[in-house]
């Protein structure tokens, strides 16, 4: 098993079996799922992520089973890969999101940033990329 780093709250199509990832991957539902004594109060919970868009999507809302004593979502159809997510705690009444109440804050953790710089001169028919960088949240500099 190799080491892969993380994605940074991206996700990636993937598939070690075959050599054409964007047409050879298979999809499958995934049963996402997060243990819980008591539902939340006035609260719904979310599957959230770039995933979802970075949206409240209705068919990432997760149910409360008591017996179970825990949340569940059965996500639509997901191609084969590995997928950066978090569960939210939507509040009824304002909308608010928390993203932290289930796993704290990390706000340390790396992120990374591309910025593409396109420029277009008149009557070209295409974008010309004349910059491109990639920066770290933790490169202080």
């Amino acid at each position: 098993l190799r080491y892969r780093g993380d994605l940074n709250g991206r996700f990636s199509i993937e598939n070690t079996n075959y050599n054409q990832t964007r047409l050879q991957c298979d999809y499958a539902k995934v049963l996402f799922s997060i243990s819980q004594n008591l539902p939340k109060y006035n609260a719904d919970v979310y599957v959230f992520g770039e995933l979802t868009d970075w949206q409240l999507k209705p068919e990432y809302k997760m149910e409360f089973s008591a017996e179970a004593k825990a949340y569940y979502c059965e996500s639509p159809l997901l191609k084969q890969g590995y997928y950066n997510y978090e569960y939210v705690i939507v509040d009824r009444d304002t909308g608010q999101i928390d993203e932290d109440g289930f796993e704290g804050n990390w706000y340390e953790t790396s992120n990374l940033y591309t910025i593409l710089v396109y420029f277009k001169t008149f009557g070209d028919r295409y974008d010309r990329l004349m910059a491109a960088v990639s920066l770290d949240s933790r490169d202080r500099q």
